[in-house]
């Protein structure tokens, strides 16, 4: 059932979720994915920008953002 129906509660007891954050290839499929599967509405989100004090790495190498 398609979570903006309204019905189907997916596997949390609630429709709240404050923050996650997870690495993927398609941030576009993986929010539908996982708003489908929770039973909530796709998400906002953002790509996080590195910082100096606190360098983005991805398998323990220096990402370019």
């Amino acid at each position: 059932m398609n979570s903006k129906q309204g019905s189907s509660k997916g596997l949390l007891d609630n429709r709240i979720m404050a923050h996650v954050a997870i690495v993927v290839k398609d941030i576009e499929k993986a929010s539908e994915a996982y708003s489908e599967l929770l039973g909530m509405e796709v998400p906002k989100w953002n790509i996080a920008s590195s910082h100096e004090s606190k360098p983005t790495k991805y398998h323990s190498k220096l990402t370019d953002g």
